[in-house]
């Protein structure tokens, strides 16, 4: 049974936007319309909003609404696809973030299962994902796999064999996993039915060739050309060219890892890169001025500046 709604049909690079945040730690809404234009000039069209890239899970409930609000008026007539990530630890605040978004009309929600009280079964996720979509009856939910930070390690192809027609509004998924074996039978499911947005940014080429279109990314805030070199190469039957790129990237890659590889760094690197999107918030700490003059100095020395003009 497809799906009672329909849903965008995502292409190409979704962006996993940072949180900018006032020196004082709150959040700055005020750099958002930059923000988009940014995005939109690296050839970024679509965003995925309160991942774990935008610390989504450091914000207060009202936080998220107000992001979620500005999102959508700055990337009016400019963003081709807006996703909202509505999951939180518990149902009830879920259920709340997901009528919201219903009610101001974003393109998609997704939901992280609940942590740390988890699904012990697919079962429990698909009942999960069907009491979500009942607060958003108008909006295509997709599931947000990743099991580094959920530790709910089901295959994704299982759970597109649970879920059936039980979640009418369900569409696909963010799959932030490097299994290439899971994500190729859920690309494969159901004669292509569902949406698969790889979340490695490490593997893009790899994706591609499995059958992958659209790819949810955090590098992609700074590096979307890049990013998007490997597409056009793809694309463009060079495939020399694509792989030279993806190692490239895995370059940029290994420097973010030796600076820790998470928000915190890719804050640094975007700062660098001519955009300032503000601290991180507790429990990340923002690197030292001296770990970014460090920083710059890595990425100067594998060519990163030249690579992102």
């Amino acid at each position: 049974m497809a799906a009672s709604i329909p849903c965008k049909k995502f292409k190409g690079l979704i962006a996993a936007p940072f949180t900018p945040y006032t020196k004082n730690g709150d959040i700055n809404l005020s750099v958002l319309d930059k923000y988009v234009d940014k995005l939109c000039a690296d050839g970024v069209k679509s965003v995925y909003v309160n991942g774990t890239t935008g610390e989504g899970f450091s914000l207060s409930v009202e936080e998220r609404k107000q992001l979620a609000e500005k999102w959508i008026e700055a990337g009016k007539n400019k963003l081709e696809g807006i996703i909202l990530q509505v999951g939180t630890g518990n149902l009830k605040t879920t259920q709340e973030l997901a009528q919201h978004a219903d009610k101001i009309g974003v393109d998609a929600i997704a939901t992280i299962p609940t942590v740390p009280l988890r699904p012990r079964s697919v079962d429990e996720i698909v009942d999960y994902l069907a009491q979500v979509s009942k607060a958003a009856p108008n909006t295509p939910l997709l599931y947000y796999h990743f099991e580094d930070l959920t530790n709910v390690s089901f295959t994704m192809e299982s759970l597109l064999d649970a879920v059936q027609d039980k979640v009418p509004t369900f569409h696909g998924m963010k799959f932030t996993s490097y299994d290439v074996y899971d994500l190729t039978r859920c690309l494969q499911h159901s004669n292509s039915k569902y949406q698969v947005f790889l979340s490695r940014d490490e593997a893009l080429l790899s994706a591609l060739v499995l059958g992958g279109v659209a790819f949810v990314g955090s590098t992609h805030n700074f590096a979307g050309r890049l990013s998007n070199k490997i597409l056009d190469a793809y694309r463009d039957g060079d495939m020399e060219k694509a792989k030279t790129t993806q190692l490239q990237q895995h370059q940029l890659t290994s420097v973010l890892r030796k600076y820790g590889g998470d928000v915190s760094a890719m804050k640094a690197i975007t700062l660098l890169c001519g955009f300032d999107a503000g601290p991180t918030r507790s429990p990340f700490s923002p690197l030292s001025d001296d770990k970014i003059a460090a920083l710059k100095k890595d990425l100067e020395d594998i060519g990163f500046f030249k690579l992102i003009e």
